[in-house]
């Protein structure tokens, strides 16, 4: 059977605005199609492969939770990790800084410079 890679990759941003976290087989159940399927339409979509596509994603909706001033426990509990202390693991991981680092950066940014 052949796929429209275009139209599936769509799909898969869909669903990732609503869970950033969705496993592989979960979105392959939901769209109907083998997890190859998926893989390759991110792949030809973006140049990444699809765990990197997922943390791409994930690590941008935390961004603009922390933009807005959220604690570190909200964040982790609307994004879906059990303990803060993976958030800010997998924050650090991605963006070589810390919780505190980007939330000073972004405060900073945002203030008028005289």
């Amino acid at each position: 059977m052949t796929y429209d890679h275009r139209k599936v990759f769509d799909e898969i941003n869909e669903l990732f605005s609503e869970d950033p976290m969705a496993p592989l087989y979960s979105l392959s159940q939901r769209l109907e199609c083998s997890h190859p399927v998926i893989e390759k339409a991110v792949l030809l979509n973006t140049s990444l492969s699809f765990r990197d596509y997922r943390k791409q994603k994930l690590l941008e909706r935390i961004l603009v939770r922390v933009k807005e001033g959220r604690s570190r426990k909200d964040i982790s509990k609307e994004i879906g990790y059990r303990w803060p202390e993976h958030l800010s693991r997998f924050i650090r991981a991605y963006t070589g800084q810390t919780l505190m680092q980007l939330k000073r950066e972004f405060k900073a940014r945002q203030t008028p410079s005289e």
